[in-house]
């Protein structure tokens, strides 16, 4: 189960956005400012965090640049939400490291439609730069079996991300069948 941090100042809409994310499977840890946020980031290294800017007791962008300073942290998607439609402060939050933004009211398939690409992106970005992702990615992700076939077994150990060894120990690529390295 993937992980999110939801910091937001409105108990109303951080229950409501909780509660939809919990229903669609996924395990959330809420925090009421970016000071508490980042405390908790730094306890459960969330998969995903999902931040509003304007909030007493430490802002959003205060707590995206503590995240990317942070060599624990530093990898992790965050994804900033604002009621503000100005795009100056969309930019602000892109030039701090933010992986997506959303403007405010939120419908509720427009956040896990986000939630949903934060996730697909970072299992990709796993497997291209050759990371183990955690389990609960690692098993929903489709890989290429020997036969060449979508498969949603992850490789065995004798294999490696881009290719399957071959009977003579060479590596060979489904996309370029025969080349041996």
């Amino acid at each position: 189960m993937n992980t999110i941090l939801l910091v937001e100042d409105e108990p109303e809409l951080r229950a409501l956005l909780g509660l939809a994310l919990r229903r669609n499977g996924y395990h959330v840890i809420e925090a009421d400012s970016g000071v508490t946020g980042f405390e908790l980031a730094r306890r459960h290294c969330p998969d995903l965090i999902l931040s509003d800017i304007d909030m007493a007791g430490g802002d959003g962008l205060t707590l995206l640049r503590a995240i990317r300073r942070d060599p624990e942290l530093k990898t992790r998607q965050v994804v900033l939400m604002t009621g503000t439609t100005d795009l100056v402060t969309a930019r602000n939050g892109m030039e701090a490291g933010a992986d997506d933004f959303l403007v405010k009211p939120i419908s509720l398939q427009e956040l896990l439609s986000c939630v949903k690409a934060r996730f697909t992106r970072a299992s990709v970005r796993w497997r291209v730069e050759g990371q183990l992702p955690p389990a609960q990615v690692h098993s929903s992700m489709p890989y290429r079996d020997a036969d060449d076939r979508w498969s949603s077994n992850p490789p065995r150990p004798d294999e490696n991300e881009f290719g399957y060894k071959n009977h003579r120990g060479g590596t060979w690529y489904p996309d370029e069948a025969g080349k041996e390295i």
